[in-house]
């Protein structure tokens, strides 16, 4: 559930169906142009029976994929099938793509040990990078690499590599898949990032929210509060609990740019150790719950104890979008929308409280 993030849930789910048995017909968003919903490297898998998970649009061309995909497995030819959707298409009213979006969808039977591989890398915080060669003609199989985060080739069709990647890879944004055309072919790369993690010290009542929103935006969530009253499963179910104190936690977990870390509980004790760990380490977000004079203090207090300003000024305090939220519901959503807007790479559209 919200434990770990969307595109895991998509690769585990994948991994299992076909481990045991059933076929598996992989979706990816190629292109899309205008108002279509979902960006290319969009996901959704379907398998024989008809079950699904992931997505490839708002929810306006799902049906029309999974029809094709159930086709592609009863046929005997099961070759990659390219799919177009939009207001051009004699379709468009079907399958309701809003406003002018048009969207390229690839349906492929993807080898099983490739996405035994990825799902793997997901669970052990790896990145990797996905390209696959689109054949020109129909009925041509697609050539697919899969490379870790070195450009070693983990596994790979017969031929080598056509092209250096690394120049595409690292331009692409997290989470987003890119076509390339290089001598009049078409290759997608897909780079799979680690799971994005968020850690909450202090079991409050917004951290409850917070959690669920969380979940949905894709976050693996822990919550650390060595106060027993306070972080029960009862309080959050199916969230990681730890009861702890913080600095041990974190210290045993891998803090990456894929990390984010909000200190919730208004204890020097629990808080402080925290923002060391938090801000020695090349965490996407680090934040507060305070206001302003309160986080004055903190950072006085914080550069006694030997931060310096290069990394207090990291810390995002007053916590949060000025939505002008006022219930725990509504500030838990102001958190969220901060740190999407920063993993985005969007300048902050309102001033801080």
């Amino acid at each position: 559930m919200v434990k770990s993030s969307d595109i895991n849930d998509l690769l585990k789910k994948a991994d299992d169906s076909l481990q045991a048995g059933h076929q598996v017909v992989l979706a990816t968003v190629l292109k899309c142009w205008g108002s279509a919903p979902r960006k290319a490297g969009s996901m959704m898998i379907i398998d024989q029976e008809g079950h699904f998970e992931g997505s490839v649009s708002g929810g306006c061309v799902e049906s029309a994929v999974i029809h094709e995909a159930l086709s592609l497995l009863e046929e005997e030819d099961q070759s990659p099938r390219f799919l177009k959707y939009g207001v051009s298409n004699e379709n468009a009213w079907q399958v309701g793509l809003p406003c002018g979006g048009q969207i390229e969808i690839l349906l492929e039977r993807l080898p099983a040990a490739i996405f035994h591989s990825l799902h793997a890398r997901q669970a052990q915080a790896q990145s990797c990078w996905l390209l696959r060669h689109l054949p020109e003609k129909p009925g041509d199989p697609v050539t697919s690499w899969l490379l870790d985060e070195t450009q070693k080739t983990v596994l790979q069709g017969d031929t080598a590599l056509p092209f250096a990647i690394a120049p595409f890879a690292t331009s692409i944004s997290q989470d987003v898949g890119r076509l390339i055309v290089q001598e009049d072919q078409r290759y997608f790369l897909h780079v799979f990032e680690p799971p994005l993690h968020l850690y909450m010290i202090g079991a409050v009542h917004i951290a409850q929210h917070l959690c669920v929103l969380a979940g949905l935006a894709g976050f693996a969530v822990t919550v650390i509060d060595p106060r027993g009253l306070w972080a029960t499963e009862d309080r959050f179910p199916d969230i990681t609990v730890v009861e702890d104190w913080p600095d041990a936690v974190l210290s045993a977990e891998k803090l990456t740019e894929r990390s984010a870390v909000i200190c919730l509980s208004h204890d020097p004790k629990l808080d402080d150790p925290a923002f060391h760990k938090a801000l020695a380490a090349n965490t996407l977000y680090v934040g507060a719950l305070s206001s302003r004079k309160n986080h004055q203090k903190r950072c006085e207090r914080l550069k006694q104890q030997g931060l310096t300003q290069e990394q207090l000024a990291r810390i995002h305090a007053p916590i949060g979008l000025d939505i002008g939220g006022l219930t725990p519901a509504e500030i838990a959503i102001s958190i969220m929308a901060e740190i999407i807007a920063l993993l985005r790479g969007k300048h902050e559209p309102f001033q801080r409280a």
